[in-house]
């Protein structure tokens, strides 16, 4: 039960953050807590973290751009900026 636990909460901490892995952990080892009481819950509860686990992992290159916030767009010289400091840097590593 609680090695579940720290399976789900370590996946989604590994995806989302310490922050949301702490929390899915705790929901997790609760749900599973639960489950162990209530006949019948362990298998809905079991269904449910395996697809938790699932989602996660399957999505995961979607999920950190969808949790971090988003930068505000840069007007039009602060692009060009950008664009001939990654040009310098690239000419810069290239050289060496």
């Amino acid at each position: 039960m609680i090695a579940l636990a720290l399976v789900v909460g370590g996946l989604t901490g590994y995806y989302l953050g310490i922050r949301a892995g702490l929390i899915a952990a705790a929901v997790s080892a609760v749900a599973l807590a639960v489950s162990m009481v209530v006949p019948g819950a362990a298998i809905t509860v079991y269904a449910l973290l395996s697809v938790w686990c699932l989602g996660v992992w399957l999505v995961k290159g979607k999920l950190a751009a969808l949790v971090q916030p988003k930068q505000p767009e840069k007007s039009g010289w602060e692009r060009e900026v950008d664009k001939w400091k990654q040009r310098a840097s690239w000419l810069w590593k290239a050289r060496k």
